[in-house]
């Protein structure tokens, strides 16, 4: 889907967007907390690119800086309740097109939690470009695929990535694959890059 596509959907789902702000990421929580904790600390720069109802930032709140954490999305409705799920904490920006509005080199860390499973390959391609302009050198970028040998079940929505394919991609862009982690319960798996 393009960007616009994109924000008509998600702004269309008030009743899941509620959901998913109190659902969160249940079981996912202990393993994703663990992920994390052990890559982030206080003094990074983080984008949750992709932000929505910031269920990620839940997760990373207990030892990552709000000051230092902001959070994009497309979608106008996905940002209201972010706002409201966070209490305020973090800046959140409405993001209006697959370019960033942010400086090169700005960011330590920029997590896309189920973003790319949204895109098709054009606007993906050209928001890999993005992320690599505002990530800094030697940052590191997670990034969330569904891979096509583990979709199984009805993504209609949902763009299936074979995980080579997009390492491809990233690795054309520049990056330097770090880790994959399968997130269990999840056709998705975790990619950690590095620039």
């Amino acid at each position: 889907m393009s960007i616009e596509e994109n924000r008509q959907y998600w702004n269309s789902l008030t009743a899941y967007n509620e959901a998913l702000s109190k659902m969160g990421f249940s079981a996912r929580e202990p393993e994703l907390t663990k992920f994390f904790s052990t890559r982030l600390n206080p003094n990074q720069r983080i984008l949750d690119l992709g932000v929505g109802v910031g269920v990620v930032y839940k997760l990373l709140k207990n030892f990552i800086s709000p000051t230092k954490y902001l959070g994009a999305d497309i979608s106008e409705t996905m940002l209201k309740h972010c706002k409201e799920n966070t209490n305020d904490e973090i800046l959140l920006v409405l993001l209006t097109s697959s370019c960033l509005p942010f400086l090169e080199n700005y960011f330590d860390v920029i997590i896309c939690y189920s973003v790319f499973t949204h895109l098709d390959s054009p606007t993906g391609d050209s928001l890999l470009g993005e992320i690599q302009r505002v990530l800094k050198i030697g940052g590191k970028a997670y990034i969330s695929i569904i891979e096509k040998e583990a979709s199984g079940g009805d993504y209609k929505t949902f763009f299936i990535h074979k995980t080579g394919e997009f390492q491809k991609s990233l690795e054309t862009r520049g990056f330097k694959i770090m880790s994959q982690t399968k997130i269990s319960g999840e056709p998705q798996t975790l990619i950690e890059v590095e620039k």
